[in-house]
């Protein structure tokens, strides 16, 4: 009979190499899904979105979530410039972004896929406006951090 995989926050024994006894360890769910993410790299699958979604709405959005307090028309024009320029960054990183990570940017600015980094598992698509913020802060190095936090937002507890 088959056994279910342990659960991500469940305990494992980990062989240490400089001992014969072994010691326990403990993976996060974020953890877990970043290793997931390094594992997929340049060969994920693609979520299609029935509706491409406009970076610069989404960029906003996060923006706007990030600083609720401050609603100011100086502030606001701020806003915009960043999601413009993170927008127009995004566009050009458009073929490493499709080829790397599945992620998918029309030319008009729209993106219509996303990666699949666990099959069966959607993200939580509240937190879709931040992981475009992230991706146009850092698109060397943050999408692999930005994956595993937005599929960890749905169900799974990143402590």
């Amino acid at each position: 009979m088959l056994t279910p995989p342990p659960s991500p926050s469940s305990l494992r024994t980990v062989a240490s190499s400089s001992s014969k006894s072994p010691m326990t360890a403990t993976a996060s769910p974020k953890e877990l899904m970043y290793q997931q993410v390094l594992r997929c790299f340049v060969h994920f699958n693609a979520i299609q979105m029935s509706d491409p979604a406009p970076l610069r709405e989404l960029i906003m959005l996060a923006l706007k979530e990030e600083d609720l307090d401050l609603e100011t028309n100086e502030n606001e024009g701020l806003k915009e410039r960043i999601a413009e320029m993170n927008k127009e960054l995004l566009k050009q990183k458009t073929e490493m972004l499709e080829e790397y990570f599945g992620i998918c940017i029309e030319p008009s600015g729209n993106l219509s896929k996303i990666p699949v980094i666990l099959d069966q598992y959607m993200p939580n698509m509240d937190h879709f406006p931040e992981f475009v913020l992230c991706l146009g802060d850092d698109v060397s190095v943050m999408p692999f951090i930005s994956f595993a936090l937005f599929y960890l937002h749905n169900n799974l507890s990143t402590s």
